[in-house]
């Protein structure tokens, strides 16, 4: 029996082509009439390729190398020894596509079976149904075995699902004969099952060879045991370990890496003693057969493990060439992997493979090592929901299944594959109208719909909403075909994306477009993955077509679940010695570097999945394989790729998603191993600590607090009182919102927050005053509470919250009466939110005029004397007195100095303000609480403030006045205002940090 096999020490593909030109007595054109069958498509193309770096590019003729799973039945065909061979092979059935197989089992399960509330959760389901059914095809289990699980002796839960999969296994396999079709699993286990029969009895005259399978397959064992016996064939197999003693041998389970070979032997009717070592592989160094040793040790069997006190110290150890490099994130380990590739990268020649299972820290790593202008090869591809045109797609059926939703319709408009509308005017309607919407939940109306100015509107708006809300009604329409939907859908899609402007002769009017939507790698999958759904469709019987409850999401969730098995792979532009690949793709790969990425538990090796279907005990029972396979095989590709002679590097991240990890099973084993042998596990944080100092200023220095000093012409002359207030708490504040007119954007989607309730609450009460000017009557309460009523839905448009509206106004309308009561018995209404100004600088004063002005929410007339009361409303907290006292709060004080220079209408100058009073008009329990100034610790009288904010306001006037005062960032943080719009652009934190480090 010709089978052998290439330890993991030896390159995998150079010591296959080296065994071939030895069995062709080194005739390299007789390697042309050789077959090699390997396990993926992946490992064709790199034997391609290493056959050519192997004879640099001279040879002219290749072998026929090919994936175990594409053997060609209708070239098989041709050599059968018989008619009826010949016929059984062209008899086989064609295979289903598996999205039509996906929406037929989604429709078994919604419809018949009831095992999802809806079609896009049954379509999920469907998925993992099918790879359930392809583990048994594949494993060889008949469903038959279903019968031998008891379902007394599970939940309900497990029984209703068993007698779903015991029907399923009856009618299912009836459709697809009914049909003349097949599972693709199942016509591949019956290419394999005939070529084998073939070859055992008819053996083919050239020299066929598998290579780097590890019969994982039951079907593709069968092949395998009629090669090995062929005179011109073999078995070559992948790190197979001849070392491993008899008793670990014994008692390998699912999760060591040599069971998959165990199974393989048993099911090929050998024994370990029969593999051979491929002719061409030379001894092995002494640092090999330690590296083969403390691999072996590692992953010995738990069974076995009391020999691990058997080991003793090496007296001589050997430098090993593999070190454990520990990141902090997952983001910090994909700059780690980047930096140790491009280091590698600069010496010549050196090819680099990055080995991980973790598709997150493989696109991280895609994505940071482009700042070395490196586009690198993922054997793994981009899932097509995941690709520009993907995701724009899903972008365009997330707006109709959202009716119109602004922040998806600006994510749509500013994709780079949207044509319509330009920067220019999707800015300043995203600034000027959206963001200035009270958005409210509606699913009959969109926020366009519902807009009294949407003339306003850009004309590509308007068509893009007439649009979507077509597509909308299509997705609500129960009755409406689902590849209408689709079609609808790519017709918007080829309108609103981009096109090339051509010349028709043919054409009214001499111009028309042709879509460019489908160009490049991801449009062309694009096309052929609609194309192909279009097909399926169109295939399937009306009833077991998908039909859309009108539900929110189902179509977007739908088409993503289904494109995201659709991989977009690009053709070329990669780099040549560098690459990310899974661990089935690694398993052969020849590289002078590895870098073995992800490293920790439920990662590599993999948490064994749950399976909706069976639970682990019942597949057990029905003969399927322990969900610990996975763990083995990954295990094996793990070794494989330890066990080269090579610098390998070993990463993995402290913290994922902001959780603690666990280091990978075989990083602890090993550590315990080399310390029972004197090593310890090399550790490298040169790597670690570089790609950190890349982005590292070496110098760090503190940041000064920011001071802006704009020329005079350019500072403010007019002010109000809050300005003033943001002058003296923070003028770089002022700086930015009055010189740089920079302005906080409102959020997009905006709700009615506390600020729109305050401005209702001060609408409220500006007419209630109005309406009753003197003295209230037993009226005042119904009046003010039908006033709210009135008003609420000018500033709360959002039907579902102004019950709490007005509930919480009907609690504080009492109190707030009664303290308005007896306020009146003393004072009675003069002004209601009128402003007022101050002119500081006459014409004929030497230095620049000056202006302060101020909006009184009340000023009431002293019903006794010659004076006035300032009231001012207030939702949020009250201001103290020191903070009055002291200027800092100088609303009141700076309307009462207006008032006193005439600067209010109907209030004569040199008028005095007898009362300055904040009303708490938000809680009920603190409206009785007056708050008014001076109180009892001030000590000065409230004319003596007045003049002191006049002085006061005339000083800081004359300060900035003066181009060497500069606008400086929160001069004195003990007063930093509560609430900064500016505290990014001033980098706060930074420059606070910064001074505590210098001082």
């Amino acid at each position: 029996m010709n089978i052998w096999t290439i330890p993991a020490a030896s390159p995998f593909f150079k010591s296959l082509i080296e065994g071939l030109l030895d069995h062709a007595d080194q005739d390299v054109e007789r390697l042309a009439n050789y077959q090699i069958l390997l396990p993926t498509r992946r490992a064709c193309r790199n034997l391609h390729q290493a056959f050519l770096q192997y004879f640099d590019g001279t040879i002219h003729l290749m072998p026929d190398i090919r994936a175990l799973g594409d053997i060609d039945a209708d070239e098989i065909s041709l050599k059968a020894s018989s008619a009826d061979m010949a016929e059984a092979f062209m008899a086989l059935p064609a295979a289903i596509e598996p999205i039509r197989r996906q929406f037929i089992l989604a429709d078994i399960i919604f419809k018949h079976a009831k095992l999802a509330p809806s079609f896009d959760q049954a379509m999920a389901l469907a998925t993992s149904l099918g790879s359930f059914m392809d583990e048994m095809i594949t494993e060889g289990v008949d469903f038959d075995a279903l019968d031998e699980i008891v379902p007394d002796q599970y939940s309900e839960h497990w029984q209703k699902t068993l007698h779903f999969l015991t029907l399923l296994s009856k009618d299912w396999p009836d459709w697809l004969e009914k049909n003349a079709l097949v599972e693709q699993a199942e016509r591949r286990n019956l290419l394999l099952e005939k070529t084998a029969t073939l070859w055992a009895d008819k053996p083919p005259s050239n020299p066929v060879f598998i290579a780097g399978v590890t019969g994982s397959i039951p079907a593709a064992a069968t092949l395998m045991q009629v090669v090995a016996n062929m005179p011109q064939g073999g078995v070559v197999l992948p790190g197979f370990d001849q070392g491993l003693d008899d008793q670990s041998w014994q008692v390998l389970k699912a999760d060591h890496p040599q069971h998959s070979f165990k199974t393989l032997l048993k099911q090929m009717g050998i024994t370990r003693d029969q593999i051979s070592l491929w002719p061409s592989v030379k001894n092995k160094a002494p640092r090999t057969e330690k590296l083969e040793q403390i691999i072996r040790e590692a992953m010995r069997p738990a069974q076995t493990s009391q020999h691990w006190f058997d080991l003793a110290k090496d007296e001589d150890p050997i430098p090993l060439r593999f070190s454990l490099v520990e990141c902090g994130t997952l983001d910090e380990e994909a700059h780690t992997i980047t930096t140790i590739a491009r280091h590698h990268l600069e010496s010549s020649g050196q090819k680099i493979c990055i080995v991980t299972p973790n598709r997150q820290l493989a696109r991280r790593v895609s994505a940071a090592i482009k700042r070395y202008d490196i586009e690198i090869d993922d054997s793994a591809g981009i899932p097509l929901h995941n690709t520009a045109i993907g995701l724009w797609l899903l972008l365009l059926a997330e707006l109709a299944e959202n009716n119109f939703d602004p922040v998806t319709m600006l994510a749509f408009l500013r994709h780079k594959l949207c044509a319509i509308g330009l920067e220019k005017e999707i800015n300043p309607f995203e600034r000027d109208i959206l963001r200035d919407m009270v958005f409210v939940e509606n699913d009959d109306q969109s926020w366009f719909e519902r807009w009294d100015d949407s003339d306003q509107a850009p004309d590509f708006i308007k068509e893009l909403h007439d649009r979507v809300k077509d597509l909308r009604a299509l997705l609500q329409d129960k009755s409406a075909p689902f590849e209408s939907i689709i079609e609808a859908h790519l017709r918007l899609a080829e309108w609103a994306g981009p096109k090339d402007a051509t010349i028709d002769e043919q054409s009214k009017d001499g111009n028309s477009t042709k879509s460019l939507l489908w160009a490049g790698d991801d449009g062309e999958m694009a096309a052929n993955f609609f194309a192909n759904l279009l097909q399926s469709l169109d295939s399937l019987a009306e009833s077991q077509k998908p039909h859309l409850e009108g539900g929110r999401d189902q179509y977007s969730t739908i088409l993503r679940a289904m494109m995201s098995g659709a991989t977009v792979r690009p053709k070329y532009g990669r780099h040549p010695r560098v690459q990310i690949l899974g661990l089935m793709e690694a398993r052969l790969m020849d590289a002078d570097i590895y870098i073995l990425g992800g490293l920790n538990e439920g990662t590599w090796p993999p948490e064994p999945k749950a399976d909706p279907f069976l639970s682990r005990h019942m597949r057990l029972t029905a003969g399927l394989p322990s969900p610990d396979k996975m763990i083995g095989m990954a295990a094996h590709d793990f070794t494989q790729a330890l066990g080269r002679d090579v610098p390998c590097y070993l990463t993995r991240a402290l913290k994922e998603g902001g959780a603690p990890t666990r280091p990978a099973r075989w990083l602890v084993r090993m550590e315990t191993v080399l310390s029972k042998m004197g090593y310890r596990l090399p550790g490298d944080k040169f790597y670690n600590d570089l790609a950190k100092r890349l982005d590292l200023n070496d110098t760090p220095s503190p940041i000064a607090r920011p001071q802006a000093n704009p020329p005079l012409d350019a500072r403010p002359t007019k002010l109000s009182v809050s300005s003033i207030r943001q002058w003296m708490r923070d003028p770089y504040g002022l700086y930015a919102a009055k010189i740089l007119r920079l302005k906080k954007l409102n959020p997009l989607k905006k709700k009615a927050d506390a600020a729109d309730k305050g401005r209702f609450l001060h609408a409220c009460l500006e007419r209630f005053v109005h309406d009753y000017p003197d003295q209230l009557d037993d009226q005042a309460l119904p009046h003010l509470l039908n006033i709210a009523k009135e008003k609420l839905p000018d500033f709360c448009p959002d039907e579902t919250i102004r019950p709490f509206w007005m509930n919480r106004f009907k609690e504080i309308a009492g109190p707030l009466l009664e303290k308005e009561y007896a306020w009146r018995k003393s004072h009675k209404p003069l002004l209601i939110e009128k402003e007022g100004i101050y002119h500081c600088r006459g014409a004929n004063d030497d230095k620049a005029p000056f202006a302060v002005t101020a909006r009184a929410d009340r000023i009431d007339s002293n019903r006794s004397e010659r004076a006035i009361g300032i009231i001012d409303y207030k939702t949020g907290s009250l201001p103290t007195f020191d903070h009055i006292a002291l200027g800092l709060e100088p609303q009141l004080t700076l309307e009462a100095l207006i008032a006193l220079r005439g600067g209010f209408e109907n209030v004569d100058e040199g008028t005095l303000a007898d009362k300055l009073e904040y009303w708490m008009v938000s809680k009920p329990d603190e409206i009785s609480k007056t708050k008014s100034f001076p109180g009892s610790k001030q000590k000065q009288s409230l004319e003596d403030y007045v003049i002191e904010a006049e002085t006061g306001l005339l000083n800081l006037i004359d300060a900035f006045c003066n181009d060497e005062t500069g606008y400086i960032a929160i001069p004195d943080e003990q007063y930093a205002p509560s609430y900064n719009d500016y505290e990014h652009l001033e980098r706060v934190l930074e420059w606070g940090v910064g001074e505590e480090d210098a001082s």
